[in-house]
Parts: C-alpha cells; sequence; structure tokens
C-alpha cells in the first residue's frame, strides 16, 4: 500500500512518484525485443552463481547454523516459481549519494 510504503520509509508523496517512476523506466529499459538472442546470456548468469554456490557448500560442511537455502535448493526453488519460498528476499543496491547518506 502506498501510504504503509510512504510512512515506513519516510517518502514524501513527491519522492515515492519519483521512485515508482524510476522503477517504470528501469523496468522498460530491461525489456527485450521479440526475436532478440538471450540464451546464452541466461545460461550464464544462471550457471556461474549455481556453480558457486555448490563450491561455497563445502566451505560449510557440518556447521549447522549455515542458511540452507543456498545453492541449486534455491536455485529449483526460484525456477520452479515457488508459491511460498522458504527464504524470500531482495536486494536493493542504491547509487550515488544515497548510498552513503541514510536520510536519503
Amino acid at each position: 500500500c502506498t501510504k504503509c510504503v510512504s510512512e515506513e520509509y519516510r517518502l514524501s508523496s513527491e519522492a515515492f512518484e519519483w521512485l515508482i517512476g524510476e522503477i517504470e523506466t528501469r523496468f522498460q529499459q530491461a525489456q527485450v525485443s521479440p526475436g532478440e538472442m538471450v540464451g546464452a546470456l541466461a545460461a550464464q548468469s544462471l550457471g556461474e552463481p549455481a556453480t558457486q554456490m555448490t563450491l561455497n557448500t563445502f566451505h560449510f560442511a557440518g556447521v549447522s547454523s549455515k542458511n540452507v537455502t543456498l545453492g541449486v535448493p534455491r536455485l529449483k526453488e526460484i525456477i520452479n516459481i515457488s508459491k511460498k519460498p522458504k527464504a524470500p528476499s531482495l536486494t536493493v543496491f542504491l547509487k550515488g549519494a544515497a548510498a552513503r547518506d541514510a536520510e536519503k
């Protein structure tokens, strides 16, 4: 809900509208034209992190506190578009002054 987000992150209506506009713009820029070849890039984007996650699990053998929602099980969850993911997450990276200033 718009009001909840505005209150939680202390955004003015102008800042909230700018944020929504920025999300829409970046979404439009990220879309791929029909027929554009993206198979190799998609395979690489999935394959490299999956390989790294699998290799990282060997470093945590026997460590019970390590989060087990990584690696191949997490990849399967993402690919199968699970309706109830075990560990939903979203990472947002800020750029420029917003990344350095907590007030912004």
